[in-house]
């Protein structure tokens, strides 16, 4: 699909994508903690984590399609899930027309 790496970016250069989602969580009432601090001694931040439901969710911006750095979130992606995480993926399109915040709310039981 010809334009859909342009519509990407351009979702993605109309706003800091994790503010927009941290408003909408806020809107809905989500309980969540940002760039939570995970497995230590590793530096892994999740974006969002919901700790009553053990939820991670990870945004993926243009700079997680960096060779080395998709590497690096495969590893983390890999650690959080045994340590029993459930993990979540969104793109910046699928944080501006709100399926991020349907399939959040929709696993923790959330009514919008």
């Amino acid at each position: 699909m010809p334009g859909l790496s342009q519509a990407i970016q351009h979702a993605e250069a109309q706003e800091d994508i994790g503010s927009v989602l941290a408003a909408q969580l806020d809107a809905a009432g989500l309980r969540y903690i940002r760039e939570h601090r995970f497995l230590p001694p590793r530096k892994w931040r999740l974006d969002y984590f919901f700790p009553e439901r053990q939820l991670a969710v990870e945004l993926e911006g243009i700079n997680h399609r960096k060779r080395d750095r998709y590497g690096r979130d495969l590893e983390k992606y890999n650690a959080a899930a045994t340590a029993g995480l459930t993990l979540l993926r969104f793109t910046a399109v699928q944080v501006h027309d709100e399926t991020a915040l349907r399939e959040i709310a929709a696993f923790l039981e959330v009514q919008l």
